[in-house]
């Protein structure tokens, strides 16, 4: 299932990119036509011999010039011309040039900005969930006072024995506790520093979830061993 949804979001964002994409792509479109109807009508004339017969029709002066921009192939198309008339090469390298340098940077970079945007949002998606659960987590502990609970009120909620495996939980409510004794803060826990709490009692509970899984699995690997042991033949 997690496969599945992660391949359903990529294609997603792939849409999304082909989306915001359709601008630069129509300019290269535009682009390849307009020189494949020049170079149609440059070397399709009745003065010049087309030496290679990439020129000979639109559609296959369309596909030539596409070649050329892809680049994979430009040389088979390039020499031939060059050898008739050196001046042919302004028309190809011009049309690289810019193509190359610019359009398909200028496209790379579109492509870019559009996934890096998507992704942005998404861990803004995320932020703000997570935001909104560690609000309504701050709010459930039940505290007479507004926006803000005791040290005392956040042991009650969490238990001792989860608090007192979390060194930085420990630290941090030492820290408001001496603060709170020497009359530099009021001793109460805010937002900010019930974020930090959490999310470090929650990287506890990940450890102890990890270490649960290896025992097992460690467990199942001993029992497959011995029962292999066992159901080994005797020589």
């Amino acid at each position: 299932m997690f496969f599945i949804r992660s391949l359903r979001e990529s294609w997603k964002r792939i849409s999304v990119v082909v989306m915001d994409s359709i601008g630069i792509m129509v300019i290269i479109i535009s682009y390849i036509l307009f020189f494949s109807l020049f170079g149609f009508a440059l070397f399709n004339d009745s003065q010049f011999i087309d030496p290679a017969g990439y020129f000979l029709t639109i559609p296959h002066t369309i596909f030539s010039v596409y070649v050329l921009f892809t680049t994979s192939n430009f040389p088979d198309i390039l020499f031939p011309y060059w050898k008739v008339n050196n001046l042919s090469g302004i028309f190809f390298i011009g049309f690289l040039l810019m193509g190359l340098y610019m359009l398909l940077n200028l496209m790379l970079a579109v492509f870019y900005n559009s996934y890096k945007h998507q992704i942005e949002r998404k861990i803004e998606k995320y932020d703000n969930m997570r935001h909104e659960f560690l609000k309504k987590e701050f709010e459930s502990i039940q505290s007479e006072y507004q926006n803000k609970i005791t040290t005392d009120e956040f042991r009650m909620k969490y238990g001792d024995k989860l608090i007192n495996g979390s060194d930085k939980v420990v630290e941090i409510i030492k820290n408001i506790e001496n603060e709170y004794e020497l009359g530099v803060s009021d001793g109460f826990i805010y937002f900010q520093d019930f974020s930090y709490m959490y999310m470090f009692l929650e990287f506890k509970k990940m450890e102890k979830f990890e270490k649960k899984k290896r025992k097992v699995s460690v467990k199942k690997v001993r029992r497959s061993t011995v029962r292999g042991s066992e159901e080994k033949p005797l020589m």
